[in-house]
C-alpha cells in the first residue's frame, strides 16, 4: 500500500480558495507566501512552494503539492494513492492534464495515445502543469538542493527540469485529471481565463488505474551511482552505453525497481 502526504501551495489573497480546499484533503499543511502583494518574482514562488515540498511526511511514499487554485476530485487523496500503487519506477505523477499550455498539439496526441489502449494514465517527456503534482518522498531533498541553484528560473520550471533533465523521469498523468483549474486571475502571470482540465473525474477512486499505457517503461534503464547511491533513468541506447562505460555508474535491474519510492529508500 502507498502513503501519500500532501501540502496545498497558497497565497493570502487566495485564502477563501484554501478554506474551499481543505475540507477535500484534510489536515494538510498550508505553506503560504509570505508578501501580501501578488507578485511574479521567480524567488518568491520558489520560496512557496520550496516550503511545501518540504512540509512532506518523511515516513511516507510520495508527496503531492497542491496549489491553491485547484479543484480537486472527490476522495482526491485516497484515489491518488491507489493510483500511484500501479506507478513504475522512473517517474512522476501529474493530476492534471490541461488546456492552454503547452503545445495543445502534442498534449492531444498524448491523450490520443491512452484512449486508443483504453488507458488510465497520459505519459509525457516531462511536467507541463504545477496545479498538483506529486514525486516520490525519497526524491525530495536532492530536488529541494538542485532546484535552490537555479536562480531565475520559475517553480514549476525548476521543479520539472529537475525530473526530466537531471533524473530522466517521465511525467504519468492521471487519465481522466483528479484536479481541475479553477477560473480567475493568474498571480504567476499565466493566462487569466481559458485553463481547463481535458477531461476532469469527479471521483478520484472511480477509474481503473491498472490500466496502464502500453510499454512505456520497456526501454528504461536505471543506473545506481557508486557512491552518492543516485538512481537515474535513461531512456537513450546511446546514453545508456556512456552510462555503462562510466565507472561511477552501476546498471541495476530496473524490473526489480516497481516503485520509485522503493526504489529510492
Amino acid at each position: 500500500m502507498v502513503t501519500l502526504s500532501a501540502a496545498v501551495m497558497a497565497h493570502p489573497v487566495r485564502r477563501q480558495y484554501v478554506d474551499e480546499l481543505l475540507p477535500k484533503l484534510g489536515d494538510v499543511p498550508v505553506a503560504w507566501d509570505q508578501v501580501s502583494t501578488p507578485s511574479t518574482d521567480t524567488e518568491q514562488r520558489w520560496a512557496v512552494g520550496r516550503a511545501a515540498w518540504a512540509a512532506h511526511d518523511p515516513d511516507a511514499d510520495w508527496h503531492v503539492v497542491v496549489q491553491d487554485d485547484a479543484l480537486v476530485s472527490d476522495r482526491f487523496l485516497e484515489g491518488l494513492a491507489g493510483a500511484l500503487a500501479h506507478v513504475p519506477f522512473g517517474v512522476i505523477v501529474s493530476a492534471y492534464c490541461g488546456t492552454m499550455r503547452p503545445n495543445q498539439q502534442m498534449v492531444r496526441s498524448a491523450i490520443g495515445r491512452a484512449e486508443k489502449h483504453g488507458a488510465s494514465w497520459v505519459t509525457m517527456q516531462s511536467l507541463n502543469w504545477g496545479v498538483a503534482w506529486a514525486a516520490p518522498v525519497a526524491s525530495i531533498p536532492a530536488m529541494l538542493e538542485w532546484c535552490d541553484g537555479q536562480v531565475g528560473l520559475s517553480y514549476d520550471t525548476r521543479t520539472g527540469r529537475y525530473y526530466r533533465d537531471e533524473m530522466g523521469w517521465a511525467c504519468w498523468y492521471t487519465w481522466p485529471s483528479l484536479v481541475d483549474h479553477r477560473q480567475g486571475p493568474s498571480i504567476a502571470g499565466h493566462e487569466s481565463a481559458g485553463r481547463f482540465a481535458h477531461r476532469f473525474a469527479e471521483d478520484a477512486t472511480v477509474p481503473d488505474w491498472s490500466a496502464l499505457p502500453p510499454d512505456e517503461s520497456a526501454d528504461v534503464r536505471a543506473f545506481r551511482n557508486a557512491q552518492s547511491g543516485r538512481l537515474v533513468v535513461v531512456r537513450d541506447d546511446v546514453a545508456a552505453s556512456q552510462m555503462a562505460r562510466a565507472r561511477r555508474w552501476v546498471e541495476v535491474d530496473a524490473e526489480t525497481l516497481p516503485l520509485a519510492s522503493h526504489a529510492l529508500r
